[in-house]
């Protein structure tokens, strides 16, 4: 992300799905877990760099993790 905002789509049935991003990055998390789980571990980055990144989704029965 050179600056702004950028949108990922998930979706996790039985399964998992993981996402890494950087540590300058803020991650927004908006999805919803239906008998699973949807966990943004990343740490928000220390200074404001106008890089966002929103994740949504839905994870059935399966897990949406982001980590740096």
């Amino acid at each position: 992300i050179a600056s702004g905002e950028a949108v990922i789509d998930t979706f996790a049935m039985w399964g998992g799905v993981e996402i890494k991003v950087p540590r300058d990055w803020l991650v927004v998390s908006k999805g919803m877990p239906l008998l699973g789980g949807f966990v943004d571990s990343t740490t928000p980055p220390p200074a404001p760099t106008g890089k966002v990144l929103v994740v949504r989704g839905v994870a059935i029965m399966g897990g949406v993790e982001i980590k740096n």
